[in-house]
């Protein structure tokens, strides 16, 4: 016959709060001599389907005497294994649910502020506009200032403005660009677009034509603004329009730095110069050509991203 463990009173209260739960002296009820059915235990082979039987009886017996007890001050105190069991399945369920845990976001958004993450820098907001200025240009001399709007992300659109003087004529330009960025963005990336640029001159003599001897500021320069230089050899105004490719680099230095939006940009234009109007004081002996055509030319702007 099976040998039960047995149980203390429940006039006799354990010196603990909860049992120790060992093989040989959990606190179940004791059960009776005879099986559960008043029948003595079988032998021999049919003894394992009698110890199957046991053991399911004894499990219901447990699970039923999980509910709380009215004769003892603490719920499950003679049952450690049920309330060790208990609040293991409700771990795995916070475990398993993966939003238990997530702090609720009050609905005022002034009243919730996240803390910064130490050692993050804080994500700038895009710039704006790019204010820069061509150095070259100052060779003409010629102060040649463009102000880029930003419309989209990868898009952006200049205004040209310029002013300058040489051999006592003066020069006026006014023009546009639309410049897309396929790679990066207004905020730095290859430049790819379109641009249109009128000239003005004011000639009041012949000599306002020429050029000054190979070597000069005004001649190492010329590249840069070839779209002058030819209408002013010709004496005519003119329009020069096309594509233009470049680079574009925007520093972001962080807040409060003084390197902060320092932008440098610099490429490439190929367009046709239309000559316009009468020539006046024209053309120069010097002059390679005398008509409109296609002709290059270089750009580099420096200056300041907001």
């Amino acid at each position: 016959m099976l040998k039960r463990p047995t149980r203390p009173s429940p006039s006799t209260p354990s010196s603990t709060p909860f049992a120790i739960f060992t093989p040989g002296a959990w606190s179940a009820p004791k059960p009776p001599a005879l099986s559960h059915d008043g029948n003595e235990p079988p032998r021999g082979k049919q003894r394992r389907f009698w110890l199957s039987g046991e053991a399911s009886a004894l499990g219901s017996r447990a699970l039923a005497e999980i509910r709380p007890r009215s004769d003892h001050p603490r719920v499950f105190a003679s049952r450690p294994w049920a309330l060790a069991l208990l609040i293991l399945t409700a771990r795995s369920l916070v475990t398993t649910s993966g939003h238990a845990l997530e702090p609720t976001v009050p609905a005022d958004p002034i009243s919730f502020k996240p803390a910064q993450p130490q050692g993050l820098k804080r994500a700038t907001a895009p710039h704006r506009v790019s204010l820069t200025f061509s150095p070259f240009h100052l060779g003409y001399p010629l102060l040649f200032i463009s102000n880029e709007l930003r419309v989209t992300r990868k898009l952006g659109v200049a205004l040209e403005t310029g002013l300058g003087g040489y051999r006592g004529g003066t020069v006026g330009q006014l023009g546009l660009r639309a410049v897309g960025y396929p790679v990066g963005s207004f905020d730095g990336g290859l430049q790819l677009g379109l641009f249109l640029r009128g000239t003005r001159l004011h000639l009041p003599d012949a000599d306002a034509v020429n050029f000054d001897e190979v070597g000069s500021a005004h001649r190492a320069m010329a590249p840069i603004y070839n779209d002058v230089e030819f209408a002013r050899a010709n004496g005519r105004d003119a329009v020069f329009g096309g594509v233009l490719i470049g680079g574009k680099l925007v520093v972001d230095g962080g807040e409060g730095e003084l390197v902060r939006g320092f932008t440098v940009q610099g490429g490439f234009l190929l367009g046709y110069h239309h000559l316009t109007g009468e020539a006046r004081h024209g053309p120069s002996p010097d002059a390679t050509r005398t008509r409109s055509g296609f002709l290059p030319m270089l750009y580099g702007d420096i200056g300041w991203s907001l």
